[in-house]
């Protein structure tokens, strides 16, 4: 990938979206491209007929950021599990909770 690609500016209509297009760094902020968003921001804000810019990553970091709140969210169900699982016996559950 050339350094010109890292960064994408398309306008349609009046709507300017930048592109954040380094997946195989998972987008991170570079000296480099920070210097190219900050240009796409001087090119937007001088564009008298632009009226909203929308800042996005490349599409390959999408299945990547789905899959890492999937692993979260299913830690989070362990967690409250093995909370519950530590409640003393009851009439209703008299071996207790924790198998």
């Amino acid at each position: 990938m050339s350094n010109q690609d890292m960064l994408l500016y398309e306008k349609k209509d009046r709507i300017v979206t930048i592109t954040l297009n380094r997946p195989d760094k998972m987008n991170a902020l570079s000296e480099e491209l920070s210097d190219k968003v900050f240009e796409a921001f001087k090119r937007f804000n001088s564009d008298d007929d632009a009226v909203v810019a929308i800042v996005t990553g490349s599409s390959a970091m999408l299945a990547e950021s789905i899959h890492s709140f999937a692993d979260t969210t299913n830690q989070l169900f362990l967690l409250v599990g093995l909370k519950k699982s530590e409640r003393a016996p009851d009439t209703l559950h008299p071996f207790g909770f924790s198998g």
